[in-house]
């Protein structure tokens, strides 16, 4: 469904790791996220708080409502913020806190204005967004671009109230407001008010599609990690077996080269997982299905050089030849074989989601690490040798010195 979409589009955008999106029923959508600490920030993500409105200020009303609450700040609000008295403000607007940024990036109330409760624009007019910088403070801005709709609302709006103020709202927060000196008929805006990480929340967020109905949480779980705990533990028990195991085998068939292949298949799962690391992936079932994956085909590449050495040599070249030589007939075979899978990793990464994401990611930079470790590393480590050793002898096989 279309929500269905959306959502996994939302939380794409925000990299949380290899959600599950499933619809429940008629009108439940069930979201699993693996690795997620902070639950409200996932619930702000997911519901979309943060998205932009407009809201025109009722400035007599705001003089009314702050005369009344610097006569009466202890008798205004519940205390869950709520007016007391709804009788002091029109019928048709709210009480909004203002706010700005603190030392520390975080929101400080400065006072409240009174602004209508019906938006002059939300964001389902909005094309675009990107973050800029405000010209004379060099503060975050949101720059975005409206829909022909959207510029022709937004354009009638401001020629109708020139000389009146325009609150920015959001999260029900305004983050400011400006008197509309003339008509906005282009469609491009500019907004400032919000620190770093919330414009670019802001910005993600608009550059998903809109959501046609609103979202309520029915339920939400924060299950323990001991049992994804479990499985991740024999997952990589699984991982270091098999690390082990295939290097055992290529010292054993092929000796001092082994030793290449060894070293080479350490730094290729050390660039792997800090690739990883870097972008925040969180270490799941899938993932470490691709990184066992990712050992076969790294093996398998060295395996590639090795054998097409050792026919150099049976032909009776030199060492630093049949070096020179293996490497160049492997290298379009590893390409061919590398390449072919890593197309079909980038397709299961757009195409999937969820599971098949993590394990398509996983794979593709396994692929990267894989190529450049048996083509450029393994390459190194030989003429490294090659240029200390004096001996023309090559230890590859039992059988060819």
């Amino acid at each position: 469904s279309q929500a269905v979409e959306t959502l996994q589009s939302r939380i794409d955008k925000f990299g949380l790791t290899e959600p599950v999106i499933r619809k429940q029923g008629v009108d439940r959508i069930y979201i699993e996220i693996p690795g997620a600490a902070e639950a409200d920030s996932i619930n702000s993500i997911i519901m979309g708080k943060g998205i932009l409105n407009f809201r025109l200020v009722d400035s007599e009303a705001t003089n009314a409502f702050n005369a009344y609450y610097n006569a009466h700040p202890s008798d205004t609000f519940t205390a869950k913020g709520d007016l007391l008295d709804l009788s002091i403000i029109p019928s048709d607007t709210e009480v909004l806190g203002l706010y700005t940024k603190d030392e520390y990036d975080l929101d400080e109330r400065i006072g409240y204005l009174v602004v209508k409760k019906e938006a002059v624009l939300d964001g389902k007019h909005i094309k675009s967004a990107e973050i800029g910088s405000d010209q004379f403070t060099g503060k975050p801005q949101v720059n975005f671009v409206l829909d022909s709709e959207g510029a022709v609302i937004f354009g009638e709006f401001t020629t109708a109230h020139q000389g009146e103020p325009l609150a920015i709202v959001s999260d029900d927060k305004i983050k400011s407001y400006a008197t509309i000196k003339e008509p906005i008929t282009g469609g491009q805006v500019a907004l400032s008010g919000f620190g770093l990480d919330e414009a670019n929340n802001i910005k993600k967020i608009l550059q998903t599609a809109w959501l046609n109905v609103p979202l309520t949480v029915e339920s939400q779980q924060v299950i323990g990690a001991s049992l994804g705990a479990l499985a991740i533990k024999e997952g990589l028990t699984a991982l270091t077996v098999g690390i082990l195991a295939v290097m055992i085998f290529m010292l054993i068939w092929y000796k001092g080269a082994g030793i290449n292949a060894v070293v080479a298949q350490l730094l290729n799962m050390f660039l792997l997982v800090s690739i990883l690391s870097a972008f925040n992936l969180t270490l799941t079932l899938p993932s470490i299905a691709g990184m066992i994956l990712t050992i076969g085909m790294a093996v398998d590449a060295n395996v590639v050089i090795f054998e097409r050495i050792k026919d150099e040599l049976r032909l009776g070249k030199s060492r630093a030849a049949s070096i020179n030589a293996g490497f160049d007939r492997a290298f379009w075979a590893i390409m061919d074989s590398n390449i072919t899978t890593f197309i079909a990793a980038i397709f299961m990464s757009q195409l999937g989601s969820g599971p098949i994401q993590g394990f398509a990611v996983s794979l593709a930079i396994g692929v990267i690490s894989s190529v450049f470790t048996a083509l450029f590393v393994s390459r190194l480590i030989f003429d490294f040798g090659t240029q200390t050793m004096k001996s023309e002898k090559l230890s590859i096989s039992w059988r060819i010195r």
